[in-house]
């Protein structure tokens, strides 16, 4: 029925998306005003459990219907144990036997944030690997010299100067890069800033960039790059997240913000992709690593380093060109911060801050003029 939003059941999968007619408008295109005054479809939001009217009163036809849903559920239940267990089978077949890297010789590779920190280690790695490798960073200069460092271990690099808070110059550099490089077949969202600060001293200018770096740009590069990778049928996109955006980070309000956005966005993405585009050849991966040692960050207090510390940007960068090479859809460095993240969620909230408070980990905090001025004169204390 249109206008019918169903949760449909098909051997071996249920998905609670909804069908491709309930995007479109009813047949009568009518549009009803709701009892609070809103517009809404006249149509009313229905399930498959309600019986049909044509069902009322006739019991035999009632439970011929109920007895041939419970033998539809029961046998998607069989197949999801089955693929479950392959899956976990798979998993444990990998510990093994570890999936090969694929060769990127050849291929072009776009990297955002070039000109400094982890961009410009994955760009040399990318080189490294043989891939035709695409600098874009804001500032020239720094871009500049990371294709020549490309160039000296022999790789080929290009070079072009973008903002990616920008839609238009975004597209002006998918254009750019077809018609001198050609197709781009990996994506590295890399490009982004942050502020260690209190949120109420971050200005509405830091803010803005935050989420339009952080966020926006990712999602430029994304609608610019994918559709060209979707008509091939190959391509890696890869987005740089953080820990941060998986738990909220004191002093880094809008920064996770945006990393919570883009872990959301990959996501979204991937779902999108395996409902519209079953069996398809594009491979998502999102990296949240936990501090990488870039310049961002002034300093750090760790309390467990055998647990969580540091780690260089030459050292991150290796593991983000490898995992994408053998396929991985998630990558947290420390790879031991999956497990860790995935149990403390299932604790109680409290729980959970006390955690936090026993490994006390964190980032230094970068005040204002006056509140240092205070802290000096112990008017404010530092909770670090």
């Amino acid at each position: 029925m249109d206008g019918e939003v169903r949760f449909a059941t098909t051997l071996g999968s249920t998905s609670l998306m909804p069908r491709r007619d309930s995007m479109m408008p009813s047949r009568r295109g009518s549009m009803m005003p709701s009892r609070r005054g809103s517009m809404m479809p006249d149509d009313t939001l229905k399930s498959k459990e309600i019986a049909n009217e044509n069902m009322k009163g006739n019991l035999p036809l009632q439970t011929a219907v109920s007895a041939y849903r419970c033998a539809v559920l029961l046998l998607d239940l069989i197949v999801f144990m089955f693929r479950a267990v392959i899956h976990f089978l798979r998993i444990i077949a990998k510990m093994f036997f570890p999936v090969s890297e694929k060769s990127i010789a050849g291929q072009v590779a776009i990297v955002t944030g070039a000109g400094q920190g982890m961009g410009r280690e994955i760009a040399l790695e990318l080189g490294r690997c043989g891939a035709v490798v695409v600098c874009v960073d804001i500032r020239e200069d720094t871009n500049q010299e990371t294709m020549r460092l490309v160039q000296q271990q022999r790789g080929l690099a290009f070079a072009y100067t973008c903002d990616v808070c920008s839609r238009e110059e975004i597209e002006d550099l998918q254009k750019a890069v077809k018609a001198d490089v050609g197709d781009v077949t990996i994506l590295i969202n890399n490009a982004g800033i942050l502020h260690c600060r209190p949120f109420l001293q971050h200005t509405d200018t830091q803010i803005e960039d935050i989420i339009q770096t952080n966020l926006m740009g990712q999602l430029w590069m994304v609608r610019a790059f994918l559709p060209r990778m979707l008509e091939m049928d190959k391509g890696s996109v890869v987005s740089l997240c953080s820990i941060a955006g998986h738990a909220g980070a004191p002093h880094m309000v809008p920064y996770s913000a945006s990393k919570f956005a883009v872990k959301g966005m990959m996501e979204a993405l991937h779902q999108e992709l395996r409902a519209e585009r079953p069996g398809n050849d594009i491979h998502l991966m999102t990296v949240s690593p936990f501090i990488v040692d870039t310049g961002m960050i002034k300093g750090a207090y760790i309390r467990f380093p055998s647990l969580l510390n540091k780690v260089s940007a030459n050292e991150a960068s290796q593991l983000i060109v490898k995992n994408m090479r053998k396929g991985a859809n998630i990558l947290f460095i420390p790879g031991r911060y999956y497990y860790l993240h995935n149990f403390v969620r299932l604790l109680p909230i409290e729980v959970q801050w006390l955690i936090g408070d026993f490994i006390d980990t964190g980032v230094d905090v970068h005040y204002d003029e006056n509140m240092e001025e205070d802290l000096d004169n112990g008017n404010i204390e530092q909770d670090l």
